[in-house]
């Protein structure tokens, strides 16, 4: 099965990142991979419909129909049965309003006549797309939950500071973890709760934890806003251990920056506790993924953690954070 993830182009590379640590999570086995910065192509073996309603930054997914030049796009319009369903067709991509009106006017009028145009609410919703030098049609399987995650940006719960994951980040994070939606992982910095409440919205078992009380308290509040469950705990992350033996993934956000507390610890030294912490409380095999704001802090982490990937990102002039994936190798 062929399924494209229309890649939201916020980042060069964490959007591809985010799907495949999603399929990896949910043990899809892939046979093919290829992408454009604007799509990525996957032939999975068996439909992924667990790991496809993961992923956060893409904006649609879609099962390929044709991939190829625009006569092998109508052939394919063509072979469609729609039996009396309600269809609708739209291209997305660098065309000018004339071209997708009249692109999309060929691939309906190329379809099976028992069928019925509905712009407004079809059956079956179907995708032109650009892909390289060629054109891409698909049926699109889901809308990714874009608007819901931004329902829930921090200002909007009844728990929130200034410095948070935007949602959407929040389970790219998850993802790049790699845990599966029945494994229980940890955010030991778990702050005002957005990683958390992303990882107990994929049905993880989740245990957050942080130094400060309020931090926990608020965290607590957002998970029962939400109408979510976890577990949440007091604790230095060098003490995580005495309330938990095992996770099977960690998604955590440590504290980088003036604004952010360490109690007067300098941050090297947190890091490197915080990552000892990760390696005695992941298995092998097991991936620690952390928002981490320097190569220093990064370094770190490769002393415990091999490093697997990291994505990073400006926030502004002075301000980079890298999203890395560690995972524990013995």
């Amino acid at each position: 099965m062929r399924i494209a993830f229309e890649l939201s182009g916020e980042h060069p590379t964490l959007p591809r990142a985010d799907v495949l640590g999603a399929l990896e999570a949910e043990g899809v086995a892939l046979r093919k991979v290829s992408f454009t910065p604007e799509l990525l192509i996957v032939d999975a073996l068996r439909p992924p419909r667990r790991a496809l309603e993961r992923v956060s930054l893409s904006r649609f997914v879609d099962r390929v129909l044709a991939i190829g030049a625009w006569s092998a796009i109508l052939r394919a319009a063509a072979r469609i049965p729609l039996a009396g369903e309600t269809f609708r067709v739209r291209a997305h991509g660098p065309f000018s309003p004339a071209e997708k009106r009249d692109l999309e006017r060929q691939v309906g009028g190329a379809m099976d006549p028992r069928g019925r145009v509905d712009l407004g609410d079809p059956i079956r919703d179907f995708r032109l797309l650009r892909h390289g030098g060629a054109f891409l049609l698909g049926e699109a399987l889901l809308e990714v939950e874009r608007s819901d995650m931004e329902a829930r940006k921090v200002a909007r719960r009844p728990f929130s500071m200034p410095i948070s994951l935007h949602p959407k980040l929040a389970r790219a994070l998850v993802n790049l973890s790699r845990c599966p939606h029945d494994g229980a992982i940890l955010d030991p910095f778990c702050g005002t709760g957005g990683i958390a409440i992303e990882a107990a919205r994929l049905g993880m078992t989740v245990f957050a934890s942080d130094l400060q009380e309020k931090m926990v308290k608020g965290t607590a509040s957002v998970l029962k806003h939400y109408g979510l469950k976890g577990t949440t705990f007091v604790a230095d992350v060098g003490e995580v251990h005495r309330h938990l033996r095992k996770v099977k993934a960690i998604a955590t956000d440590p504290p980088y920056g003036r604004a952010a507390s360490t109690r007067g610890e300098p941050p090297e030294d947190l890091y490197r506790r915080a990552f000892s912490a990760f390696k005695a409380l992941l298995p092998i095999g097991g991936y620690a993924a952390v928002v981490l704001p320097s190569e220093e802090a990064i370094r770190i982490g490769e002393e415990r953690l091999r490093l697997e990937e990291a994505h990073t990102m400006r926030v502004h002039q002075s301000l980079t954070r890298t999203f890395c994936a560690f995972v524990k190798v013995r």
